[in-house]
């Protein structure tokens, strides 16, 4: 299968009063024609800075991408100019943000962002783009697609904006489709729907998918292959079926057992001990969560574990579980 975005030793920081906080600090991942990755874990691990490093659109200052490739349908993004970007963004990378209200213009309807989208990226013409628009307002289930564009972002529902802005996402048919907590904050039928139309969407433009969530209810669902992120690294990344079966980071444990239907009757949910560190308390000389984690022995806590190959297409950083026998 086609490789359309692949992240090498990607490290974005953040220069700020307090000091160098390390946001992404050494991320490689690949996604492949009509694969779905998911990427999870906590808040503050730095998914949602790798996602706009994709798209260039860390804020700078403070931030700045200080190292690595990142390679979006073979274009080496980071050399390429500013306008260049503009016209990749939505043409070959489109994302879906977390707050729908705060990516959406609310002094403009939503049938002329949609319609914009489509003409800054083509010769469309506004006639043209209007139809563009209801197809996909329509293609993602919004009722009454028609009347619905006349209407400014603040008349629609959180569902129905978070679809306005996956049909703004879909309408150029993206290679690839950034989706940062698509589901956030909608009820559980409504979050059915988004990612069932995500799917269909999937089949119908063969767009690869990095989707980005803390809910491993939503990864199982939706997601080829799984990367797990903590403090700015990704301590383990394979198979979905690989990694909930057969799981080793003593984080993605946590992560698993942290779920509510894993707690027996009248048991407390387990949680994981402690906080994610603030990035710019990250240090490079041991494991990032050995003062949260039980296994942790003395090696953790003055050498940074690698991420190694222990079988198959999985990987894990941890000097317990993944020893160093795992780069041969």
């Amino acid at each position: 299968m086609e490789e359309v975005l692949r992240i090498e030793d990607l490290r974005t920081y953040f220069y700020t009063d307090e000091g160098i906080a390390r946001a992404v600090d050494g991320v490689s991942l690949s996604i492949r024609k009509k694969g779905t990755l998911g990427l999870v874990g906590e808040s503050g691990c730095g998914k949602s800075i790798t996602a706009l490093s994709v798209l260039r659109l860390v804020p700078s200052p403070p931030g700045r991408i200080v190292a690595g490739k990142i390679i979006l349908a073979e274009r080496e993004i980071l050399s390429v100019s500013e306008n260049g970007m503009r016209e990749m963004r939505g043409r070959l990378a489109s994302m879906v943000f977390q707050e729908p209200m705060t990516s959406l213009n609310p002094v403009f309807t939503v049938g002329t962002q949609v319609e914009e989208a489509v003409r800054i990226h083509t010769d469309t013409d506004r006639t043209e783009a209007r139809k563009i628009a209801l197809e996909y307002l329509t293609k993602v289930g919004i009722p009454a697609a028609r009347e619905r564009m006349a209407e400014y972002p603040h008349q629609l529902s959180g569902g129905m904006k978070q679809r306005v802005m996956i049909a703004m996402a879909l309408c150029l048919k993206p290679a690839l489709l950034i989706a940062d907590e698509p589901t956030t904050a909608l009820d559980v039928t409504i979050q059915a729907g988004i990612l069932r139309l995500m799917k269909d969407m999937q089949e119908e433009t063969e767009a690869a998918i990095l989707l980005i969530t803390h809910d491993l209810g939503v990864i199982a669902e939706m997601a080829d292959e799984v990367a797990v992120m903590y403090a700015g690294k990704i301590v383990e990344k394979g198979q979905c079926t690989t990694i909930f079966a057969e799981f080793l980071h003593p984080y993605t444990e946590g992560l698993f057992k942290s779920l509510p239907g894993r707690a027996h009757k009248g048991e407390k949910l387990y949680t994981i001990p402690g906080n994610v560190p603030s990035a710019l308390q990250f240090l490079p000389d041991c494991c990032r969560f050995n003062p949260r984690c039980p296994l942790a022995i003395e090696r953790c806590r003055i050498e940074e574990p690698p991420l190694v190959h222990v079988g198959g297409g999985h990987w894990c950083a941890c000097w317990v579980r993944a020893p160093e026998r795992g780069l041969e």
